[in-house]
């Protein structure tokens, strides 16, 4: 199959989507909406999965869930929509999705077997260099030139919190990662974890009953008491509930373990300009607040 993406985030994007998406909705989800308008005239079929769950314990957002049903009832003239349902809870009924899948495209058990195998080998090639500190655009890239890469460093190691499609998303960000390693930052983030560290309970709370939330959550608990890492960045997206609990959580741990913290609320009227005034006061303040720097007499 011919796999068609829509464009980068961009200010047409944005713009679509909050044309079609409801008004409360948070900003990843206009941009999901607009991202589907893109795209609508390019394909044959969208493919929208619905993500019940993952690794068994936590579930993804209400909103997320019920994408399939608010695209296809809520934009018209769009193509099919391809849905499966995705829960880790049962490996039964994640192979009948893929099963689902072959057969509204017409494709063999075989070719679908051989498909997902292929997929697991690019995933696990994908995921180590989202390790090594490089963004899913710069995976992709990567993996499709083939070229080796270098190691990323910098002179200062600052954990950068928050869901996916806010960390990674240079439009509603304000190209916030390109920002810091302009800054000379190395980046930390739960993708740079090894999954057995994320998966250690090292805060005294029940899990987050949310997927992203709990990831932050552990990433972030591991980061304060991470005597290498100086400060830490939240990006969270404005009017989520979870979002503004999980921010909560991690004021209160990094007040205790002495270790800076910067929020950064992302909505569709940020402006380059204060993001990046705060991130670079941010950085410059970080020295005074380990006592390192000295001020000439």
């Amino acid at each position: 199959m011919e796999v068609v993406v829509s464009e980068e985030t961009n200010k047409k994007v944005l713009d679509e989507g909050i044309k079609e998406a409801v008004t409360d909705a948070c900003i990843p989800l206009k941009i999901f909406y607009g991202h589907v308008v893109n795209l609508a005239s390019k394909v044959d079929f969208l493919f929208i999965p619905r993500i019940i769950n993952w690794e068994n314990t936590s579930n993804f957002c209400p909103k997320f869930l019920g994408l399939p049903d608010m695209i296809r009832h809520g934009i018209k003239g769009i193509p099919p929509i391809i849905s499966p349902r995705i829960s880790t809870k049962s490996l039964r009924a994640s192979w009948r999705s893929i099963e689902n899948i072959a057969r509204t495209l017409n494709v063999s058990k075989f070719k679908a077997i051989h498909a997902y195998r292929r997929g697991l080998t690019a995933i696990s090639k994908y995921k180590e260099l989202l390790r090594d500190g490089w963004t899913p655009l710069e995976a992709e890239q990567i993996l499709a030139s083939g070229n080796s890469t270098q190691k990323l460093e910098g002179k200062m190691n600052i954990a950068l919190l928050g869901y996916p499609y806010a960390l990674y998303d240079s439009y509603i960000n304000s190209n916030l990662i390109s920002q810091l390693r302009g800054l000379d930052v190395k980046i930390h983030t739960a993708d740079t974890l090894p999954v057995q560290k994320l998966k250690r309970n090292i805060y005294d709370r029940k899990d987050a009953f949310w997927h992203y939330s709990d990831s932050v959550l552990r990433a972030g608990m591991h980061f304060i008491q991470d005597s290498n890492i100086e400060g830490l960045i939240h990006v969270t997206a404005f009017g989520c509930g979870p979002d503004f609990l999980v921010n909560k959580i991690l004021e209160i741990e990094a007040k205790e373990h002495s270790k800076p913290l910067l929020t950064l609320s992302l909505d569709d009227k940020n402006g380059d300009s204060g993001i990046i005034t705060r991130l670079e006061s941010f950085i410059n303040m970080i020295p005074f607040a380990k006592g390192t720097h000295r001020i000439a007499h």
